[in-house]
């Protein structure tokens, strides 16, 4: 942006304070349509002043027009139902692409309630983690109360986070969700409205520490099996619980 020239943004000036040079144009329109006579060659230079004034807005127009066409380029509309990013989508979803060869997803915009992955999701789907181009995790907003694998997660988005209330990989495997009633998970006994994170750890057991706006952090390690080919899984738990809610929820609460 700072490579334009300098008449670039004198134009970008023109059209933003429209209320000031739209004025001024119309008055010396007048001035130099009246004053054929008494004006002179000034008229010509009032005349050179209105087309200065007026030739950044149709100019304008055309690259907004332009724009407008070229970002239809970028989006999809399926005619069918067909999987992309190994999300199954149903017909009339509308997919955004970074790139005009429509290989690196930025959105997918469901046209309704979906069943994707064992959830019924709604609204917009974000990345959340990528591999490269690939996208390994997923963003969106369960559509109303769910059990997802045992766990009783709540609709809807999820505060100051743009990438949705529930975050899932192409696996279908959870990684972060709401509760949406009591439960209890390892030990814990998690109130609703706690965000649960799936992360990792290299400590086993359960530690807190506190976080701002009055939440606490509460982790703790998935038991391991004695031998290494049952151990179900290696993964850690970590969450958010409301302060007032932390002695009941977290034994190593403070």
């Amino acid at each position: 942006m700072r490579g334009l020239p300098w008449w670039f943004w004198l134009g970008v000036g023109i059209v933003k304070y429209w209320y000031i040079t739209i004025p001024l144009a119309i008055t010396l329109a007048w001035a130099a349509w009246h004053g054929e006579t008494s004006l002179g060659g000034i008229r010509w230079v009032l005349i050179a002043a209105v087309v200065f004034l007026t030739l950044p807005f149709p100019a304008g127009a055309l690259i907004v027009l332009y724009q407008s066409y070229d970002a239809t380029r970028f989006w999809r509309t399926l005619d069918t139902a067909e999987t992309i990013s190994d999300l199954p989508l149903p017909t009339g979803s509308k997919v955004q692409f970074a790139d005009k060869a429509h290989t690196i997803v930025v959105s997918i915009e469901l046209p309704h309630a979906t069943e994707i992955l064992g959830m019924r999701l709604t609204g917009t789907l974000t990345p959340w983690k990528r591999q490269g181009n690939a996208v390994t995790h997923w963003g969106g907003d369960l559509h109303g109360y769910q059990i997802i694998d045992g766990l009783p997660c709540r609709g809807g988005p999820y505060p100051n986070d743009k990438s949705g209330g529930v975050v899932f990989d192409s696996t279908g495997k959870i990684h972060r969700f709401t509760l949406g009633a009591p439960h209890e998970l390892l030990g814990l006994k998690l109130s609703p409205f706690t965000t649960v994170w799936r992360v990792t750890r290299k400590s086993p057991g359960v530690s807190c520490y506190r976080r701002p706006a009055l939440t606490y952090q509460c982790w703790t390690r998935w038991p391991q099996a004695a031998s290494p080919s049952t151990s179900p899984t290696t993964d850690n738990w970590c969450a958010s619980v409301p302060a007032m809610a932390r002695q009941s929820s977290c034994a190593a609460c403070p």
